[in-house]
């Protein structure tokens, strides 16, 4: 996973998902690539194949806070 490609599918979600604030957008963009790299879609193992964006409970931490927002119409 690098930024590029992050900021990538950030630019690709941004367009046709114009509700998502930045941030939400942004976490959208990590989780995807993370599940596509780690395989499973749990948070926890998410989170360890994104070191670039902190430490593993950090990020997974972010990640789950982004799957309990209310303010985003599921």
């Amino acid at each position: 996973m690098s930024l590029q490609q992050v900021y990538q599918l950030y630019e690709q979600i941004r367009e046709p998902m114009g509700c998502l604030g930045h941030w939400q957008a942004l976490t959208l963009a990590i989780y995807s690539i993370g599940v596509v790299v780690a395989e499973p879609c749990i948070p926890s193992k998410v989170s360890e194949k994104c070191g670039i964006f902190g430490k593993a409970e950090t990020v997974q931490r972010r990640l789950e806070r982004w799957q309990d927002n209310e303010r985003i119409d599921w």
